[in-house]
């Protein structure tokens, strides 16, 4: 779905500006990468804003193992 993103925006610009750019592709093994990335930092965030009582760090961290949870279910959608 990223990639096919990608190649939208890419035909767009060429076809509307006349200028042709490559947005680099992601692969499999980047986005699990990014997703374990995400999860830690997630958990992290959770564990301090609750040893710490923060509401903004349990937000945040919440929102980083939503990412993360976005990313594995991407990253399941590419075919290489």
């Amino acid at each position: 779905m990223i990639n096919e993103f990608a190649s939208i925006v890419e035909q767009s610009i060429e076809d509307n500006l006349d200028v042709s750019i490559k947005i680099p592709r992601v692969s499999k093994r980047l986005m699990n990468r990014s997703s374990k990335v995400n999860g830690i930092m997630g958990i992290s965030l959770l564990v301090a804003g609750v040893a710490i009582s923060s509401k903004f760090l349990i937000g945040i961290g919440a929102l980083g193992l939503a990412g993360a949870t976005a990313t594995k279910i991407l990253s399941q959608d590419l075919i290489k």
